[in-house]
């Protein structure tokens, strides 16, 4: 985004120039030029142009200012989403963690032949964490992961990661 911002800018500048041009080869064909009343108006006429231009370079100058302070906040936006990504991904990866610990203290219990142990049943439960029942509570009273993430503050994705978790427990 930041290089199309750059490109914008160049762009405006060699069109500044080339105007700028236009208006020197005009203004010294002009004097060039007998008959004064018309190269007045020619004249006239130019200096119009170069305000309504001026004018147009303004307005692009503005919204090219406008825009490099959107993908500003926009990419700001992005990095922070990233880091809160970055967290729940740790959190989903400490919670199976917990999860595969505790499934394993409780498998040497059962031979792996045995059809319960195989298909996971009589297994114990794993502890959960205030937070995990708090979430699973509000699910069951009804409420959806979104609500959920907004009233406990947390990231609407690590809300459906817990609730995943525990319709496979």
């Amino acid at each position: 985004m930041s290089s199309l911002v750059n490109q914008l800018g160049l762009f405006q500048l060699l069109l500044d120039g080339a105007l700028l041009l236009c208006l020197v080869l005009l203004i010294a064909w002009i004097r060039r030029t007998p008959g004064g009343l018309e190269g007045r108006r020619i004249l006239r006429s130019t200096e119009d142009f170069m305000a309504a231009s001026e004018k147009l370079t303004a307005a692009f100058e503005r919204n090219l200012k406008e825009k490099r302070a959107l993908v500003t906040g926009l990419l700001q936006s992005l990095e922070q989403r990233t880091r809160e990504m970055e967290l729940v991904l740790a959190r989903a990866e400490e919670t199976i963690g917990r999860l595969d610990e505790t499934r394993s203290k409780a498998e040497p219990q059962s031979r792996p032949d045995d059809p319960p142990a195989r298909l996971g049943v009589n297994r114990p439960k794993p502890k959960l964490s205030d937070q995990e029942r708090r979430v699973l509570e509000l699910f069951r009273s009804g409420r959806s992961a979104a609500k959920i993430a907004t009233e406990l503050r947390l990231p609407k994705g690590e809300v459906e990661l817990i609730l995943g978790l525990h319709k496979r427990t």
